[in-house]
C-alpha cells in the first residue's frame, strides 16, 4: 500500500510540474521566468578587486593555518535576526542584512564558526553616507557577537601589522603561523 501511495505521489509531482512549464522548455515555474538567453547574463570579472586582491594575499599569510579566509560573504549567512521568523520586526532586520556583504570572513578551518569579519575600506569609506551604513552593518554584526575589524587600504601591507592587529582584536590560537 505504501508503494502505490509512494508512486501517486510522485506521478501528480510530474505533473504538476510538467503544468507549470510550457512548452519548449520556456515558461514560469511558480511565477518565476525560465526564459533566459545567452546574451541576459555576462561574467562580471574578478571577484575581487586589485586592492582586495593584494590586502587578501598578506591577511592568508597572517593568520595561522587553521584559519580559513572567505571573501565577499553576504552578512545574513553570517548572522541572523532574533525573535519569532516571519514576523514585521524580523523581515526589517532581515532586509537591513541581506543585501550586504562583507569583504572578509575568517572562519575556524575545522569548525567552520566565523571568528571575525574583516573590512578593507578604501577612500570610499571617508564620505559620511558611507561611515554610516559602516557603522550600521559593523554594530548588527557585533551585536551578534562577532568582531569587526576594519583596515585602510594602502600601496602595501605588513604581515606582522596585519597579524597583530587581529591578534590584539581577536582571542583566538594564534600560535600556528603560515
Amino acid at each position: 500500500m505504501l508503494g502505490i501511495i509512494s508512486l501517486f505521489v510522485i506521478v501528480v509531482s510530474v505533473l504538476l510540474l510538467q503544468a507549470l512549464w510550457t512548452e519548449g522548455g520556456v515558461g514560469e515555474l511558480g511565477g518565476i521566468s525560465t526564459h533566459v538567453t545567452p546574451s541576459q547574463f555576462a561574467m562580471r570579472g574578478p571577484l575581487l578587486s586589485a586592492a582586495e586582491l593584494n590586502f587578501y594575499q598578506v591577511l592568508r599569510v597572517a593568520v595561522p593555518e587553521t584559519v580559513v579566509v572567505m571573501s565577499k560573504v553576504r552578512v545574513a549567512d553570517i548572522v541572523m535576526p532574533t525573535g519569532r521568523k516571519n514576523t514585521r520586526e524580523w523581515w526589517a532586520n532581515f532586509n537591513a542584512i541581506s543585501g550586504k556583504h562583507v569583504d572578509f570572513l575568517l572562519c575556524d578551518g575545522k569548525t567552520w564558526m566565523p571568528i571575525a569579519v574583516v573590512e578593507l575600506d578604501d577612500k570610499s569609506h571617508l564620505a559620511p553616507s558611507v561611515l554610516e551604513k559602516d557603522m550600521a552593518k559593523d554594530i548588527r554584526i557585533e551585536s551578534a557577537g562577532l568582531k569587526v575589524i576594519r583596515f585602510t587600504c594602502q600601496a602595501a601591507y605588513g604581515v606582522e601589522e596585519i597579524r597583530n592587529a587581529l591578534m590584539a582584536s581577536v582571542s583566538f590560537r594564534w600560535d600556528s603561523k603560515r
